[in-house]
């Protein structure tokens, strides 16, 4: 019983050795080296999100409650309800890197 595991054991470690294929996960090939991330620029909507996390964090704490979470946040899609000359306003400010402003 014994040799016939083993048996089965080095056929299926021949068959490795002979049928597989040596393919990454990504499909990079095997030398080449990791590509770092480039950073990407600042969204207005992504600036508008942050400072308007921000401003509900400060709102709970004065009121003595628990803050919204940031995906309960991005789900009331406030982004949309602005004008378009809102929405330049904060596009305009991500280029700038996106300071905390208050949100009126």
């Amino acid at each position: 019983m014994i040799d016939k595991a083993n048996a089965c054991q080095e056929t299926f470690k021949r068959l490795l050795k002979t049928c597989a294929i040596d393919v990454s996960i990504k499909g990079r090939k095997k030398g080449e080296p990791l590509k770092s991330k480039r950073k990407r620029q600042m969204t207005g909507y992504n600036c508008f999100t942050r400072n308007l996390y921000g401003a509900e964090k400060k709102t709970a704490k004065v009121e003595g409650r628990e803050p919204m979470s940031y995906s309960q946040l991005l789900k009331m899609k406030t982004w949309g309800t602005l004008s378009d000359k809102s929405k330049a306003t904060w596009n305009d400010l991500a280029k700038q890197g996106c300071p905390i402003t208050p949100i009126e």
